[in-house]
Order: structure tokens, then C-alpha cells, then sequence
């Protein structure tokens, strides 16, 4: 995801940078769609790392939120991007911290509904 965004990035401000304005044509564009982000959100969900399920809160938050500075060409979450996440967190060692969570998630999806 992070070298997706570094082309998003190139692509998005380009020749402008360099002082070139529309000098040349864009040799490469990036649309990052969601379902690359629910890969990487099906992998946490897959690991059997307990870390993962905080990176995937991660994830989601910075989906939830568009106006994050970091947030720029992420893509809003699906209702797949949250189950995954959920899912996620059942690998948490911490089971309460897991259900406030998944709660807070399920209340987040409940309002941008």
C-alpha cells in the first residue's frame, strides 16, 4: 500500500514539482480502490500475529477518516473492510480491549450507513 501511495502521490503532483507544470504527459496514474486495502485487511485477519489486529484498526481508521493528512487517495471502507477488522481483533490478547473495540467499529459502520 505504501508504494501505491508513493505512485498516487507522483502521479498527483508530477511535473508540477519539478517546475515542468504540463510540460509532459503523466507516464503513469494510481487509483487505489478498496479492495486493495481489504487484502490487506484479509491478511490481518489471516495472520496469527496478535500485533496485526492493532495494524489493522490502523488501517481502517485512516479509511474511516478522508480528512487525515495520511489519508489522501485512501479509499472509504466497505462493510467487507470492517468484518475483516473485526475478525482481526479476535486475535487481540486482551478480549475486553477486542470487543470495545469491535463494538466502537460496528457503531462507526452503524453511522456511516
Amino acid at each position: 500500500l505504501d508504494k501505491m501511495h508513493e505512485v498516487y502521490r507522483l502521479s498527483n503532483s508530477g511535473h508540477e514539482r519539478l517546475g515542468e507544470a504540463s510540460a509532459l504527459p503523466a507516464v503513469a496514474t494510481a487509483d487505489i480502490r478498496y479492495n486493495a486495502y481489504n487484502l490487506v485487511l484479509g491478511l490481518y485477519r489471516d495472520s496469527r500475529n496478535a500485533d496485526d489486529s492493532f495494524k489493522a484498526l490502523d488501517l481502517i481508521e485512516r479509511m474511516i477518516d478522508p480528512r487525515a493528512s495520511d489519508s489522501i487517495g485512501v479509499p472509504l471502507p466497505t462493510i467487507d473492510s470492517f468484518v475483516y477488522t473485526v475478525l482481526a481483533l479476535g486475535k487481540m490478547q486482551d478480549s475486553a480491549k477486542a470487543i470495545e473495540e469491535a463494538e466502537r467499529l460496528i457503531d462507526l459502520l452503524e453511522v456511516n450507513e
